[in-house]
């Protein structure tokens, strides 16, 4: 039994890990808990997660939300995407340059 429990937690390791990658920023940013900024085309490992709710497609295209850590303070930023505008907002914890 203990076996079954170690093994369903490294699948669940696993996963998390299919959703963590590197990428590279879209756009400039600045963080607002240090002031840092974060310049477009900067890569950086991030989380991906699909917005879930009201207003989480556009024409049956699904949002997906980013985030990673400002590289001065760790603090989580995040941004989103808009396949009505074909770009990115700025979600929480940053403000867009």
């Amino acid at each position: 039994m203990a076996e079954r429990l170690g093994q369903e937690k490294e699948k669940e390791k696993e996963k998390e890990k299919e959703r963590e990658f590197r990428v590279m920023l879209p756009m400039s940013i600045g963080c607002k808990a240090c002031g840092d900024n974060v310049y477009k085309g900067t890569k950086l490992n991030s989380r991906k997660e699909d917005v879930m709710g009201d207003g989480s497609t556009y024409l049956g295209i699904q949002k997906v939300r980013f985030y990673f850590n400002c590289n001065n303070c760790s603090a989580v930023l995040a941004i989103r995407t808009d396949p009505q505008t074909s770009g990115y907002v700025v979600d929480s914890g940053a403000t867009p340059l």
